[in-house]
């Protein structure tokens, strides 16, 4: 999930600035990577999701991990909504492709999942 992640956050960082607004190839070039932004998107969605049902089971280096993923995520929430918003911003790119509407991650899961991992974490010791 860490590899997807990394490759959505290269992804959004391609946003056309100044005289690239107005060029035909950068646009089109955006639309494509703004198609790949929503694929990648909904596999680290899936992720997620999957990090989130077998997460209070794993052991604990691997619950260490999936922690440190889920906190990833939600920063990387943040700068795809920002990436929404800047792709708005450039009128020939407005609605090319439908983005999905973003929920913030549930701040009392990740209270959970490192309530979960301290419980655990005695009874390692």
């Amino acid at each position: 999930m860490a590899d997807i992640q990394k490759l959505l956050s290269r992804l959004i960082a391609c946003v056309p600035e100044g005289a690239a607004q107005h060029n035909d190839i950068v646009l089109q070039s955006c639309a494509m990577v703004m198609r790949e932004v929503r694929a990648t998107y909904r596999c680290v969605c899936e992720g997620v999701i999957n990090l989130a049902d077998k997460y209070f089971e794993m052991e604990r280096p691997e619950a260490l991990r999936g922690l440190d993923l889920y906190k990833e995520n939600s920063l990387l929430n943040d700068r795809l909504n920002a990436f929404f918003s800047n792709i708005n911003h450039v009128p020939t790119l407005r609605g090319v492709v439908q983005m999905p509407s973003l929920q913030a991650l549930p701040p009392d899961f990740l209270t959970t999942m490192e309530d979960i991992l301290l419980v655990r974490l005695h009874r390692w010791l």
